[in-house]
């Protein structure tokens, strides 16, 4: 059957980046308006939510860490050491205007002065209570926030953090396409023998596919939501959600087109991601996906089986991925490379532990899960310069034509071990 491309001449495209364009505009002058009327004010007096709350030193001062999630955007700040305010306590506090840009409001995270911070009555919500009920299962602090953080994409702690980037798995912990992809599996094996006995006798004229995708969408959608719109799994549910639209119109699926976009519409909608580490991790990571497919797919290379080229799309994407993320995050550990046989594991584990959770026995695994996050690993520190990370991006487009530039950005993962200081 001939697949359709996306578009058929140029003035499509136009026509489309025109639209695109426009409403990225709209949305910036919508965010100039909210972020004037906020500054409007010196002071604003506003209800937020602990997520981090962590002594820290400085000068030989010693003071309290706050980071808050107002709703709108979150935000850190400072008060007394000795202040009782715990992860998910809910706060009252007046914050000082003066010092953001707009910049820094598009951002969605920046920094307030605070003064009259005072504790509020415990609300529970449904996703307080989803946490409430997981961290019930465990003893340990550190495997309540690993769970939590697995299943809800709350903020990790610089402890977790440290511990799961010495093991390679940081995205792995964070929720991404990948766990997309795990959960719509098991919809699609858990629905369909339950849908497919009733289509049998009440409605064969109904697709399956179709409709069990509608009802996973529906669900991840209600999740997205619950996830307060994590940027890579936000990235993830748009490209997933485009892709099923290309297949019932028969267009394309894996292609260039699709990532770019998901990238274009994500944005033009949700500014902020322009801003996003995680999203632009995730955009990454599917691209080098993609160009490992389009290069050194099976079409080309019939001589590899599909373990060899999930083995080789696994290392390529490893290797291709070191100078971002080491840009980024300094800690390198030998031990990161067995990244890859733990996502092959996470596969099972990840639907495994939510089953368990259900039940109410989600503690089963804790020891095993604590020795792993505990086991004494030697880090070093890496520092890649900034030209080489620019000119590590600027070869993205140009890979997709060429091969060559293909292998050498794997190829140039290596060097991270060169600017160990």
């Amino acid at each position: 059957m001939r697949k359709f491309e996306l578009f058929e001449n140029r003035s499509e495209i136009l026509i489309f980046l025109t639209v695109i364009i426009s409403i990225f505009i709209l949305n910036l002058g919508y965010e100039w308006v909210k972020f004037k009327e906020f500054k409007s004010s010196k002071f604003h007096f506003l209800d937020a939510k602990v997520e981090h709350s962590y002594l820290k030193t400085k000068n030989s001062k010693t003071y309290r860490v706050l980071k808050l999630d107002s709703g709108e955007f979150s935000f850190y700040t400072t008060t007394k050491k000795d202040a009782n305010i715990s992860r998910y306590d809910r706060l009252n506090l007046g914050v000082v205007t003066s010092s953001i840009s707009y910049k820094d409001w598009l951002k969605k995270r920046f920094y307030l002065p605070s003064f009259k911070i005072k504790k509020l009555k415990p609300k529970p919500n449904f996703k307080q209570n989803i946490i409430n009920f997981i961290d019930s299962q465990h003893s340990s602090d550190k495997i309540k926030e690993l769970y939590v953080t697995l299943y809800l994409a709350t903020p990790i702690s610089k402890e977790l953090r440290d511990d799961v980037t010495k093991w390679g798995i940081a995205h792995v912990v964070s929720i991404s396409g990948f766990h997309l992809g795990i959960i719509f599996g098991v919809i699609f094996l858990t629905i369909t023998p339950i849908y497919r006995y009733f289509q049998r006798r009440f409605f064969p004229y109904r697709s399956s596919y179709f409709d069990i995708s509608i009802f996973a969408f529906c669900l991840m959608v209600f999740y997205l939501f619950l996830l307060d719109f994590t940027p890579s799994f936000l990235r993830s549910l748009v490209m997933a959600f485009i892709g099923f639209l290309f297949l019932i119109k028969n267009i394309r699926i894996l292609s260039f087109y699709t990532l770019f976009l998901t990238i274009l519409l994500s944005v033009s909608f949700i500014p902020h991601l322009l801003f996003s580490i995680g999203f632009y991790f995730s955009c990454l990571g599917v691209f080098y996906i993609y160009l490992y497919a389009h290069h050194f797919g099976e079409i080309k290379y019939t001589k590899f089986n599909i373990i060899t080229h999930a083995i080789l799309l696994n290392l390529y994407v490893y290797f291709a991925m070191n100078i971002p993320v080491y840009h980024f995050f300094h800690t390198l550990a030998f031990s990161q490379i067995a990244v890859i046989p733990i996502g092959y594991i996470f596969v099972i584990f990840y639907p495994v532990s939510i089953l368990l959770h259900i039940f109410g026995v989600g503690n089963l695994m804790d020891g095993m899960l604590l020795e792993f996050l505990n086991y004494e690993i030697s880090t070093f520190q890496t520092q890649i310069p900034a030209p080489l990370f620019y000119i590590m991006n600027l070869l993205l487009l140009p890979a997709i034509r060429y091969k060559f530039i293909a292998l050498f950005l794997a190829f140039i993962g290596i060097l991270p071990l060169f600017f160990i200081v």
